[in-house]
């Protein structure tokens, strides 16, 4: 093969090679474009929720909001096509949508045409942040809490006079008992509960 031969086909696998770099490229991009848009999306949809909540109100240019306070990048703004996100508020100026047109830029399609929306509603009120069947649970659970406790301590401060007696001491505070003394303790006037007859009398 001559050296002139040579060099075109070299020539030919550099242009081969370079185009499908660019194609593998470019396909990539493709299918990068609508999760960035995704993304993008929910972004703005936290920044705006953030504006909302510090300022009370939801703007009406929420690019020139938005970026003048910081909140986001001019090129946040952008669809992966570069074109400007569609935003509306809604009836009450409370909630507000935001909208990808895809590819085409128009309303509607299929595919990378398609168009992809986030949206938030109103805020909730400071009194509602908190539901009242979950302040309930909350109370139900802090209440079986303290009766698990309350029973826990009872039980295990009844063995414990019990363990006392046994080893002939005071059950409040363990002072020696004589064995067949008096049944009051001479240190803190604990008194011996007097026996009970548990046998039915007779009829």
């Amino acid at each position: 093969m001559r050296s002139g031969q040579r060099l075109i086909l070299v020539l030919l696998l550099a242009v081969l090679g370079t185009t499908s770099l660019l194609l593998a490229s470019l396909a990539r991009k493709r299918e990068l474009e609508r999760p960035h848009a995704q993304a993008e999306l929910r972004r703005l949809t936290q920044a705006l929720a953030v504006y909302r909540a510090e300022f009370g109100v939801l703007p009406d240019d929420y690019v020139a909001a938005l970026t003048g306070v910081n909140f986001v990048d001019p090129a946040d703004c952008l669809d992966p096509w570069g074109r400007p996100y569609a935003y509306a508020l809604t009836a009450d100026r409370l909630g507000f949508t935001i909208v990808c047109l895809g590819a085409d830029g128009r309303p509607g399609g299929e595919g990378r045409a398609a168009d992809l929306t986030a949206s938030a509603a109103a805020a909730s009120s400071p009194g509602s942040l908190v539901r009242p069947s979950a302040l309930l649970v909350a109370l139900g659970v802090l209440l079986l809490g303290t009766v698990f406790v309350t029973a826990i301590s009872s039980g295990a401060d009844a063995l414990r006079r019990r363990r006392r007696l046994r080893a002939g001491q005071c059950p409040r505070c363990r002072y020696p008992l004589a064995p067949g003394g008096s049944s009051a303790c001479p240190e803190c006037g604990w008194r011996r509960p007097a026996p009970t007859d548990d046998r039915p009398s007779p009829g």
